[in-house]
């Protein structure tokens, strides 16, 4: 093998120093990620229990009268 087709230390600081760049990016880019994530499902749990308060409501808006008709 030729001697000039080794990487040279500091082209090895270089290369880690970048990589380490490139991930912490990286990592910062799945934090904001789970976040996003995060707040689609706190949407989602709000969207749920307005669903579920509301046809809790409807049902006893029906069931109320249906029993008063009958009794």
């Amino acid at each position: 093998m030729k001697p000039d087709s080794y990487a040279t230390k500091e082209e090895l600081k270089e290369l880690k120093s970048d990589l380490s760049y490139q991930i912490k990016l990286m990592e910062a880019h799945m934090d904001t990620k789970f976040a996003e994530v995060d707040t689609k499902i706190e949407h989602s749990r709000i969207s749920t229990i307005a669903w579920y308060v509301g046809t809790t409501i409807a049902i006893v808006g029906i069931v109320l009268p249906v029993i008063h008709f009958l009794f």
